[in-house]
């Protein structure tokens, strides 16, 4: 979102700062809740990174994806083609079963390091106030998230075959790395909720820029 916002003409800074403020808030509530309200409780599972074999062919085959994919990205000026682009491509070649490997965690945790590090840097010269301001609005939007989490799930838990506790993990306004985390911590079905969230990342980022442009386009 930091990435496709600055696209749109955002300010990094706060939008990075309103998504972690989100994301901090619903990691501190939401298991609480499960432990101290619902009564669900189950010892945290050992999570272990299954790590699938990357040889050479998938090597090239996702650094193509990769490559190609960022080009394409920004030859048909979709919004962050350095990220959507890739994703994308690698989508394409996994559902073609041209490759079933990832890139390896190391990579994987460099990158993160290397994009967070980035996003850290543009708070240099931030003033307090102007810090204060933002959490407050991510604070209020992410309480405001999961009071419409709970009313889905209060709703909707009637309705489909999955415990209510898998249902609200998979809609809580958390990141799909956390809320799966969370899941596996309290033996919730982690593949249906990083599934959801998946999916709601894969729209997200898509319609977000959409939305945005028929939104200024009203207000022209």
């Amino acid at each position: 979102m930091v990435l496709v916002g600055e696209a749109m003409g955002g300010d990094p800074r706060r939008i990075a700062l309103v998504h972690a403020t989100r994301i901090l808030i619903v990691v501190f509530t939401v298991p609480f809740y499960f432990r101290y309200f619902s009564g669900h409780y189950s010892e945290a599972a050992r999570i272990a990174a299954d790590q699938l074999p990357l040889g050479l062919q998938d090597a090239i085959v996702l650094t193509a994806a990769g490559v190609l994919g960022a080009i394409f990205g920004r030859f048909a000026r979709v919004p962050a083609a350095q990220l959507l682009g890739p994703m994308a491509a690698s989508a394409a070649v996994h559902l073609a079963g041209v490759t079933n490997s990832r890139p390896p965690f190391e990579l994987v945790a460099i990158a993160q390091v290397v994009m967070g590090s980035t996003i850290g840097c543009r708070f240099a010269g931030a003033r307090l106030y102007e810090i204060r301001r933002v959490v407050l609005v991510g604070a209020g939007s992410a309480l405001l998230l999961l009071a419409g989490t709970a009313g889905f799930t209060f709703v909707f838990s009637n309705f489909v075959d999955v415990p209510a506790e898998a249902l609200a993990l998979s809609l809580a306004p958390g990141g799909v790395t956390e809320m799966s985390l969370v899941a596996l911590a309290l033996s919730v079905d982690a593949a249906y909720v990083s599934c959801l969230h998946i999916l709601r990342i894969a729209m997200v980022v898509s319609f977000a820029p959409l939305a945005f442009r028929l939104g200024l386009r009203r207000k022209s």
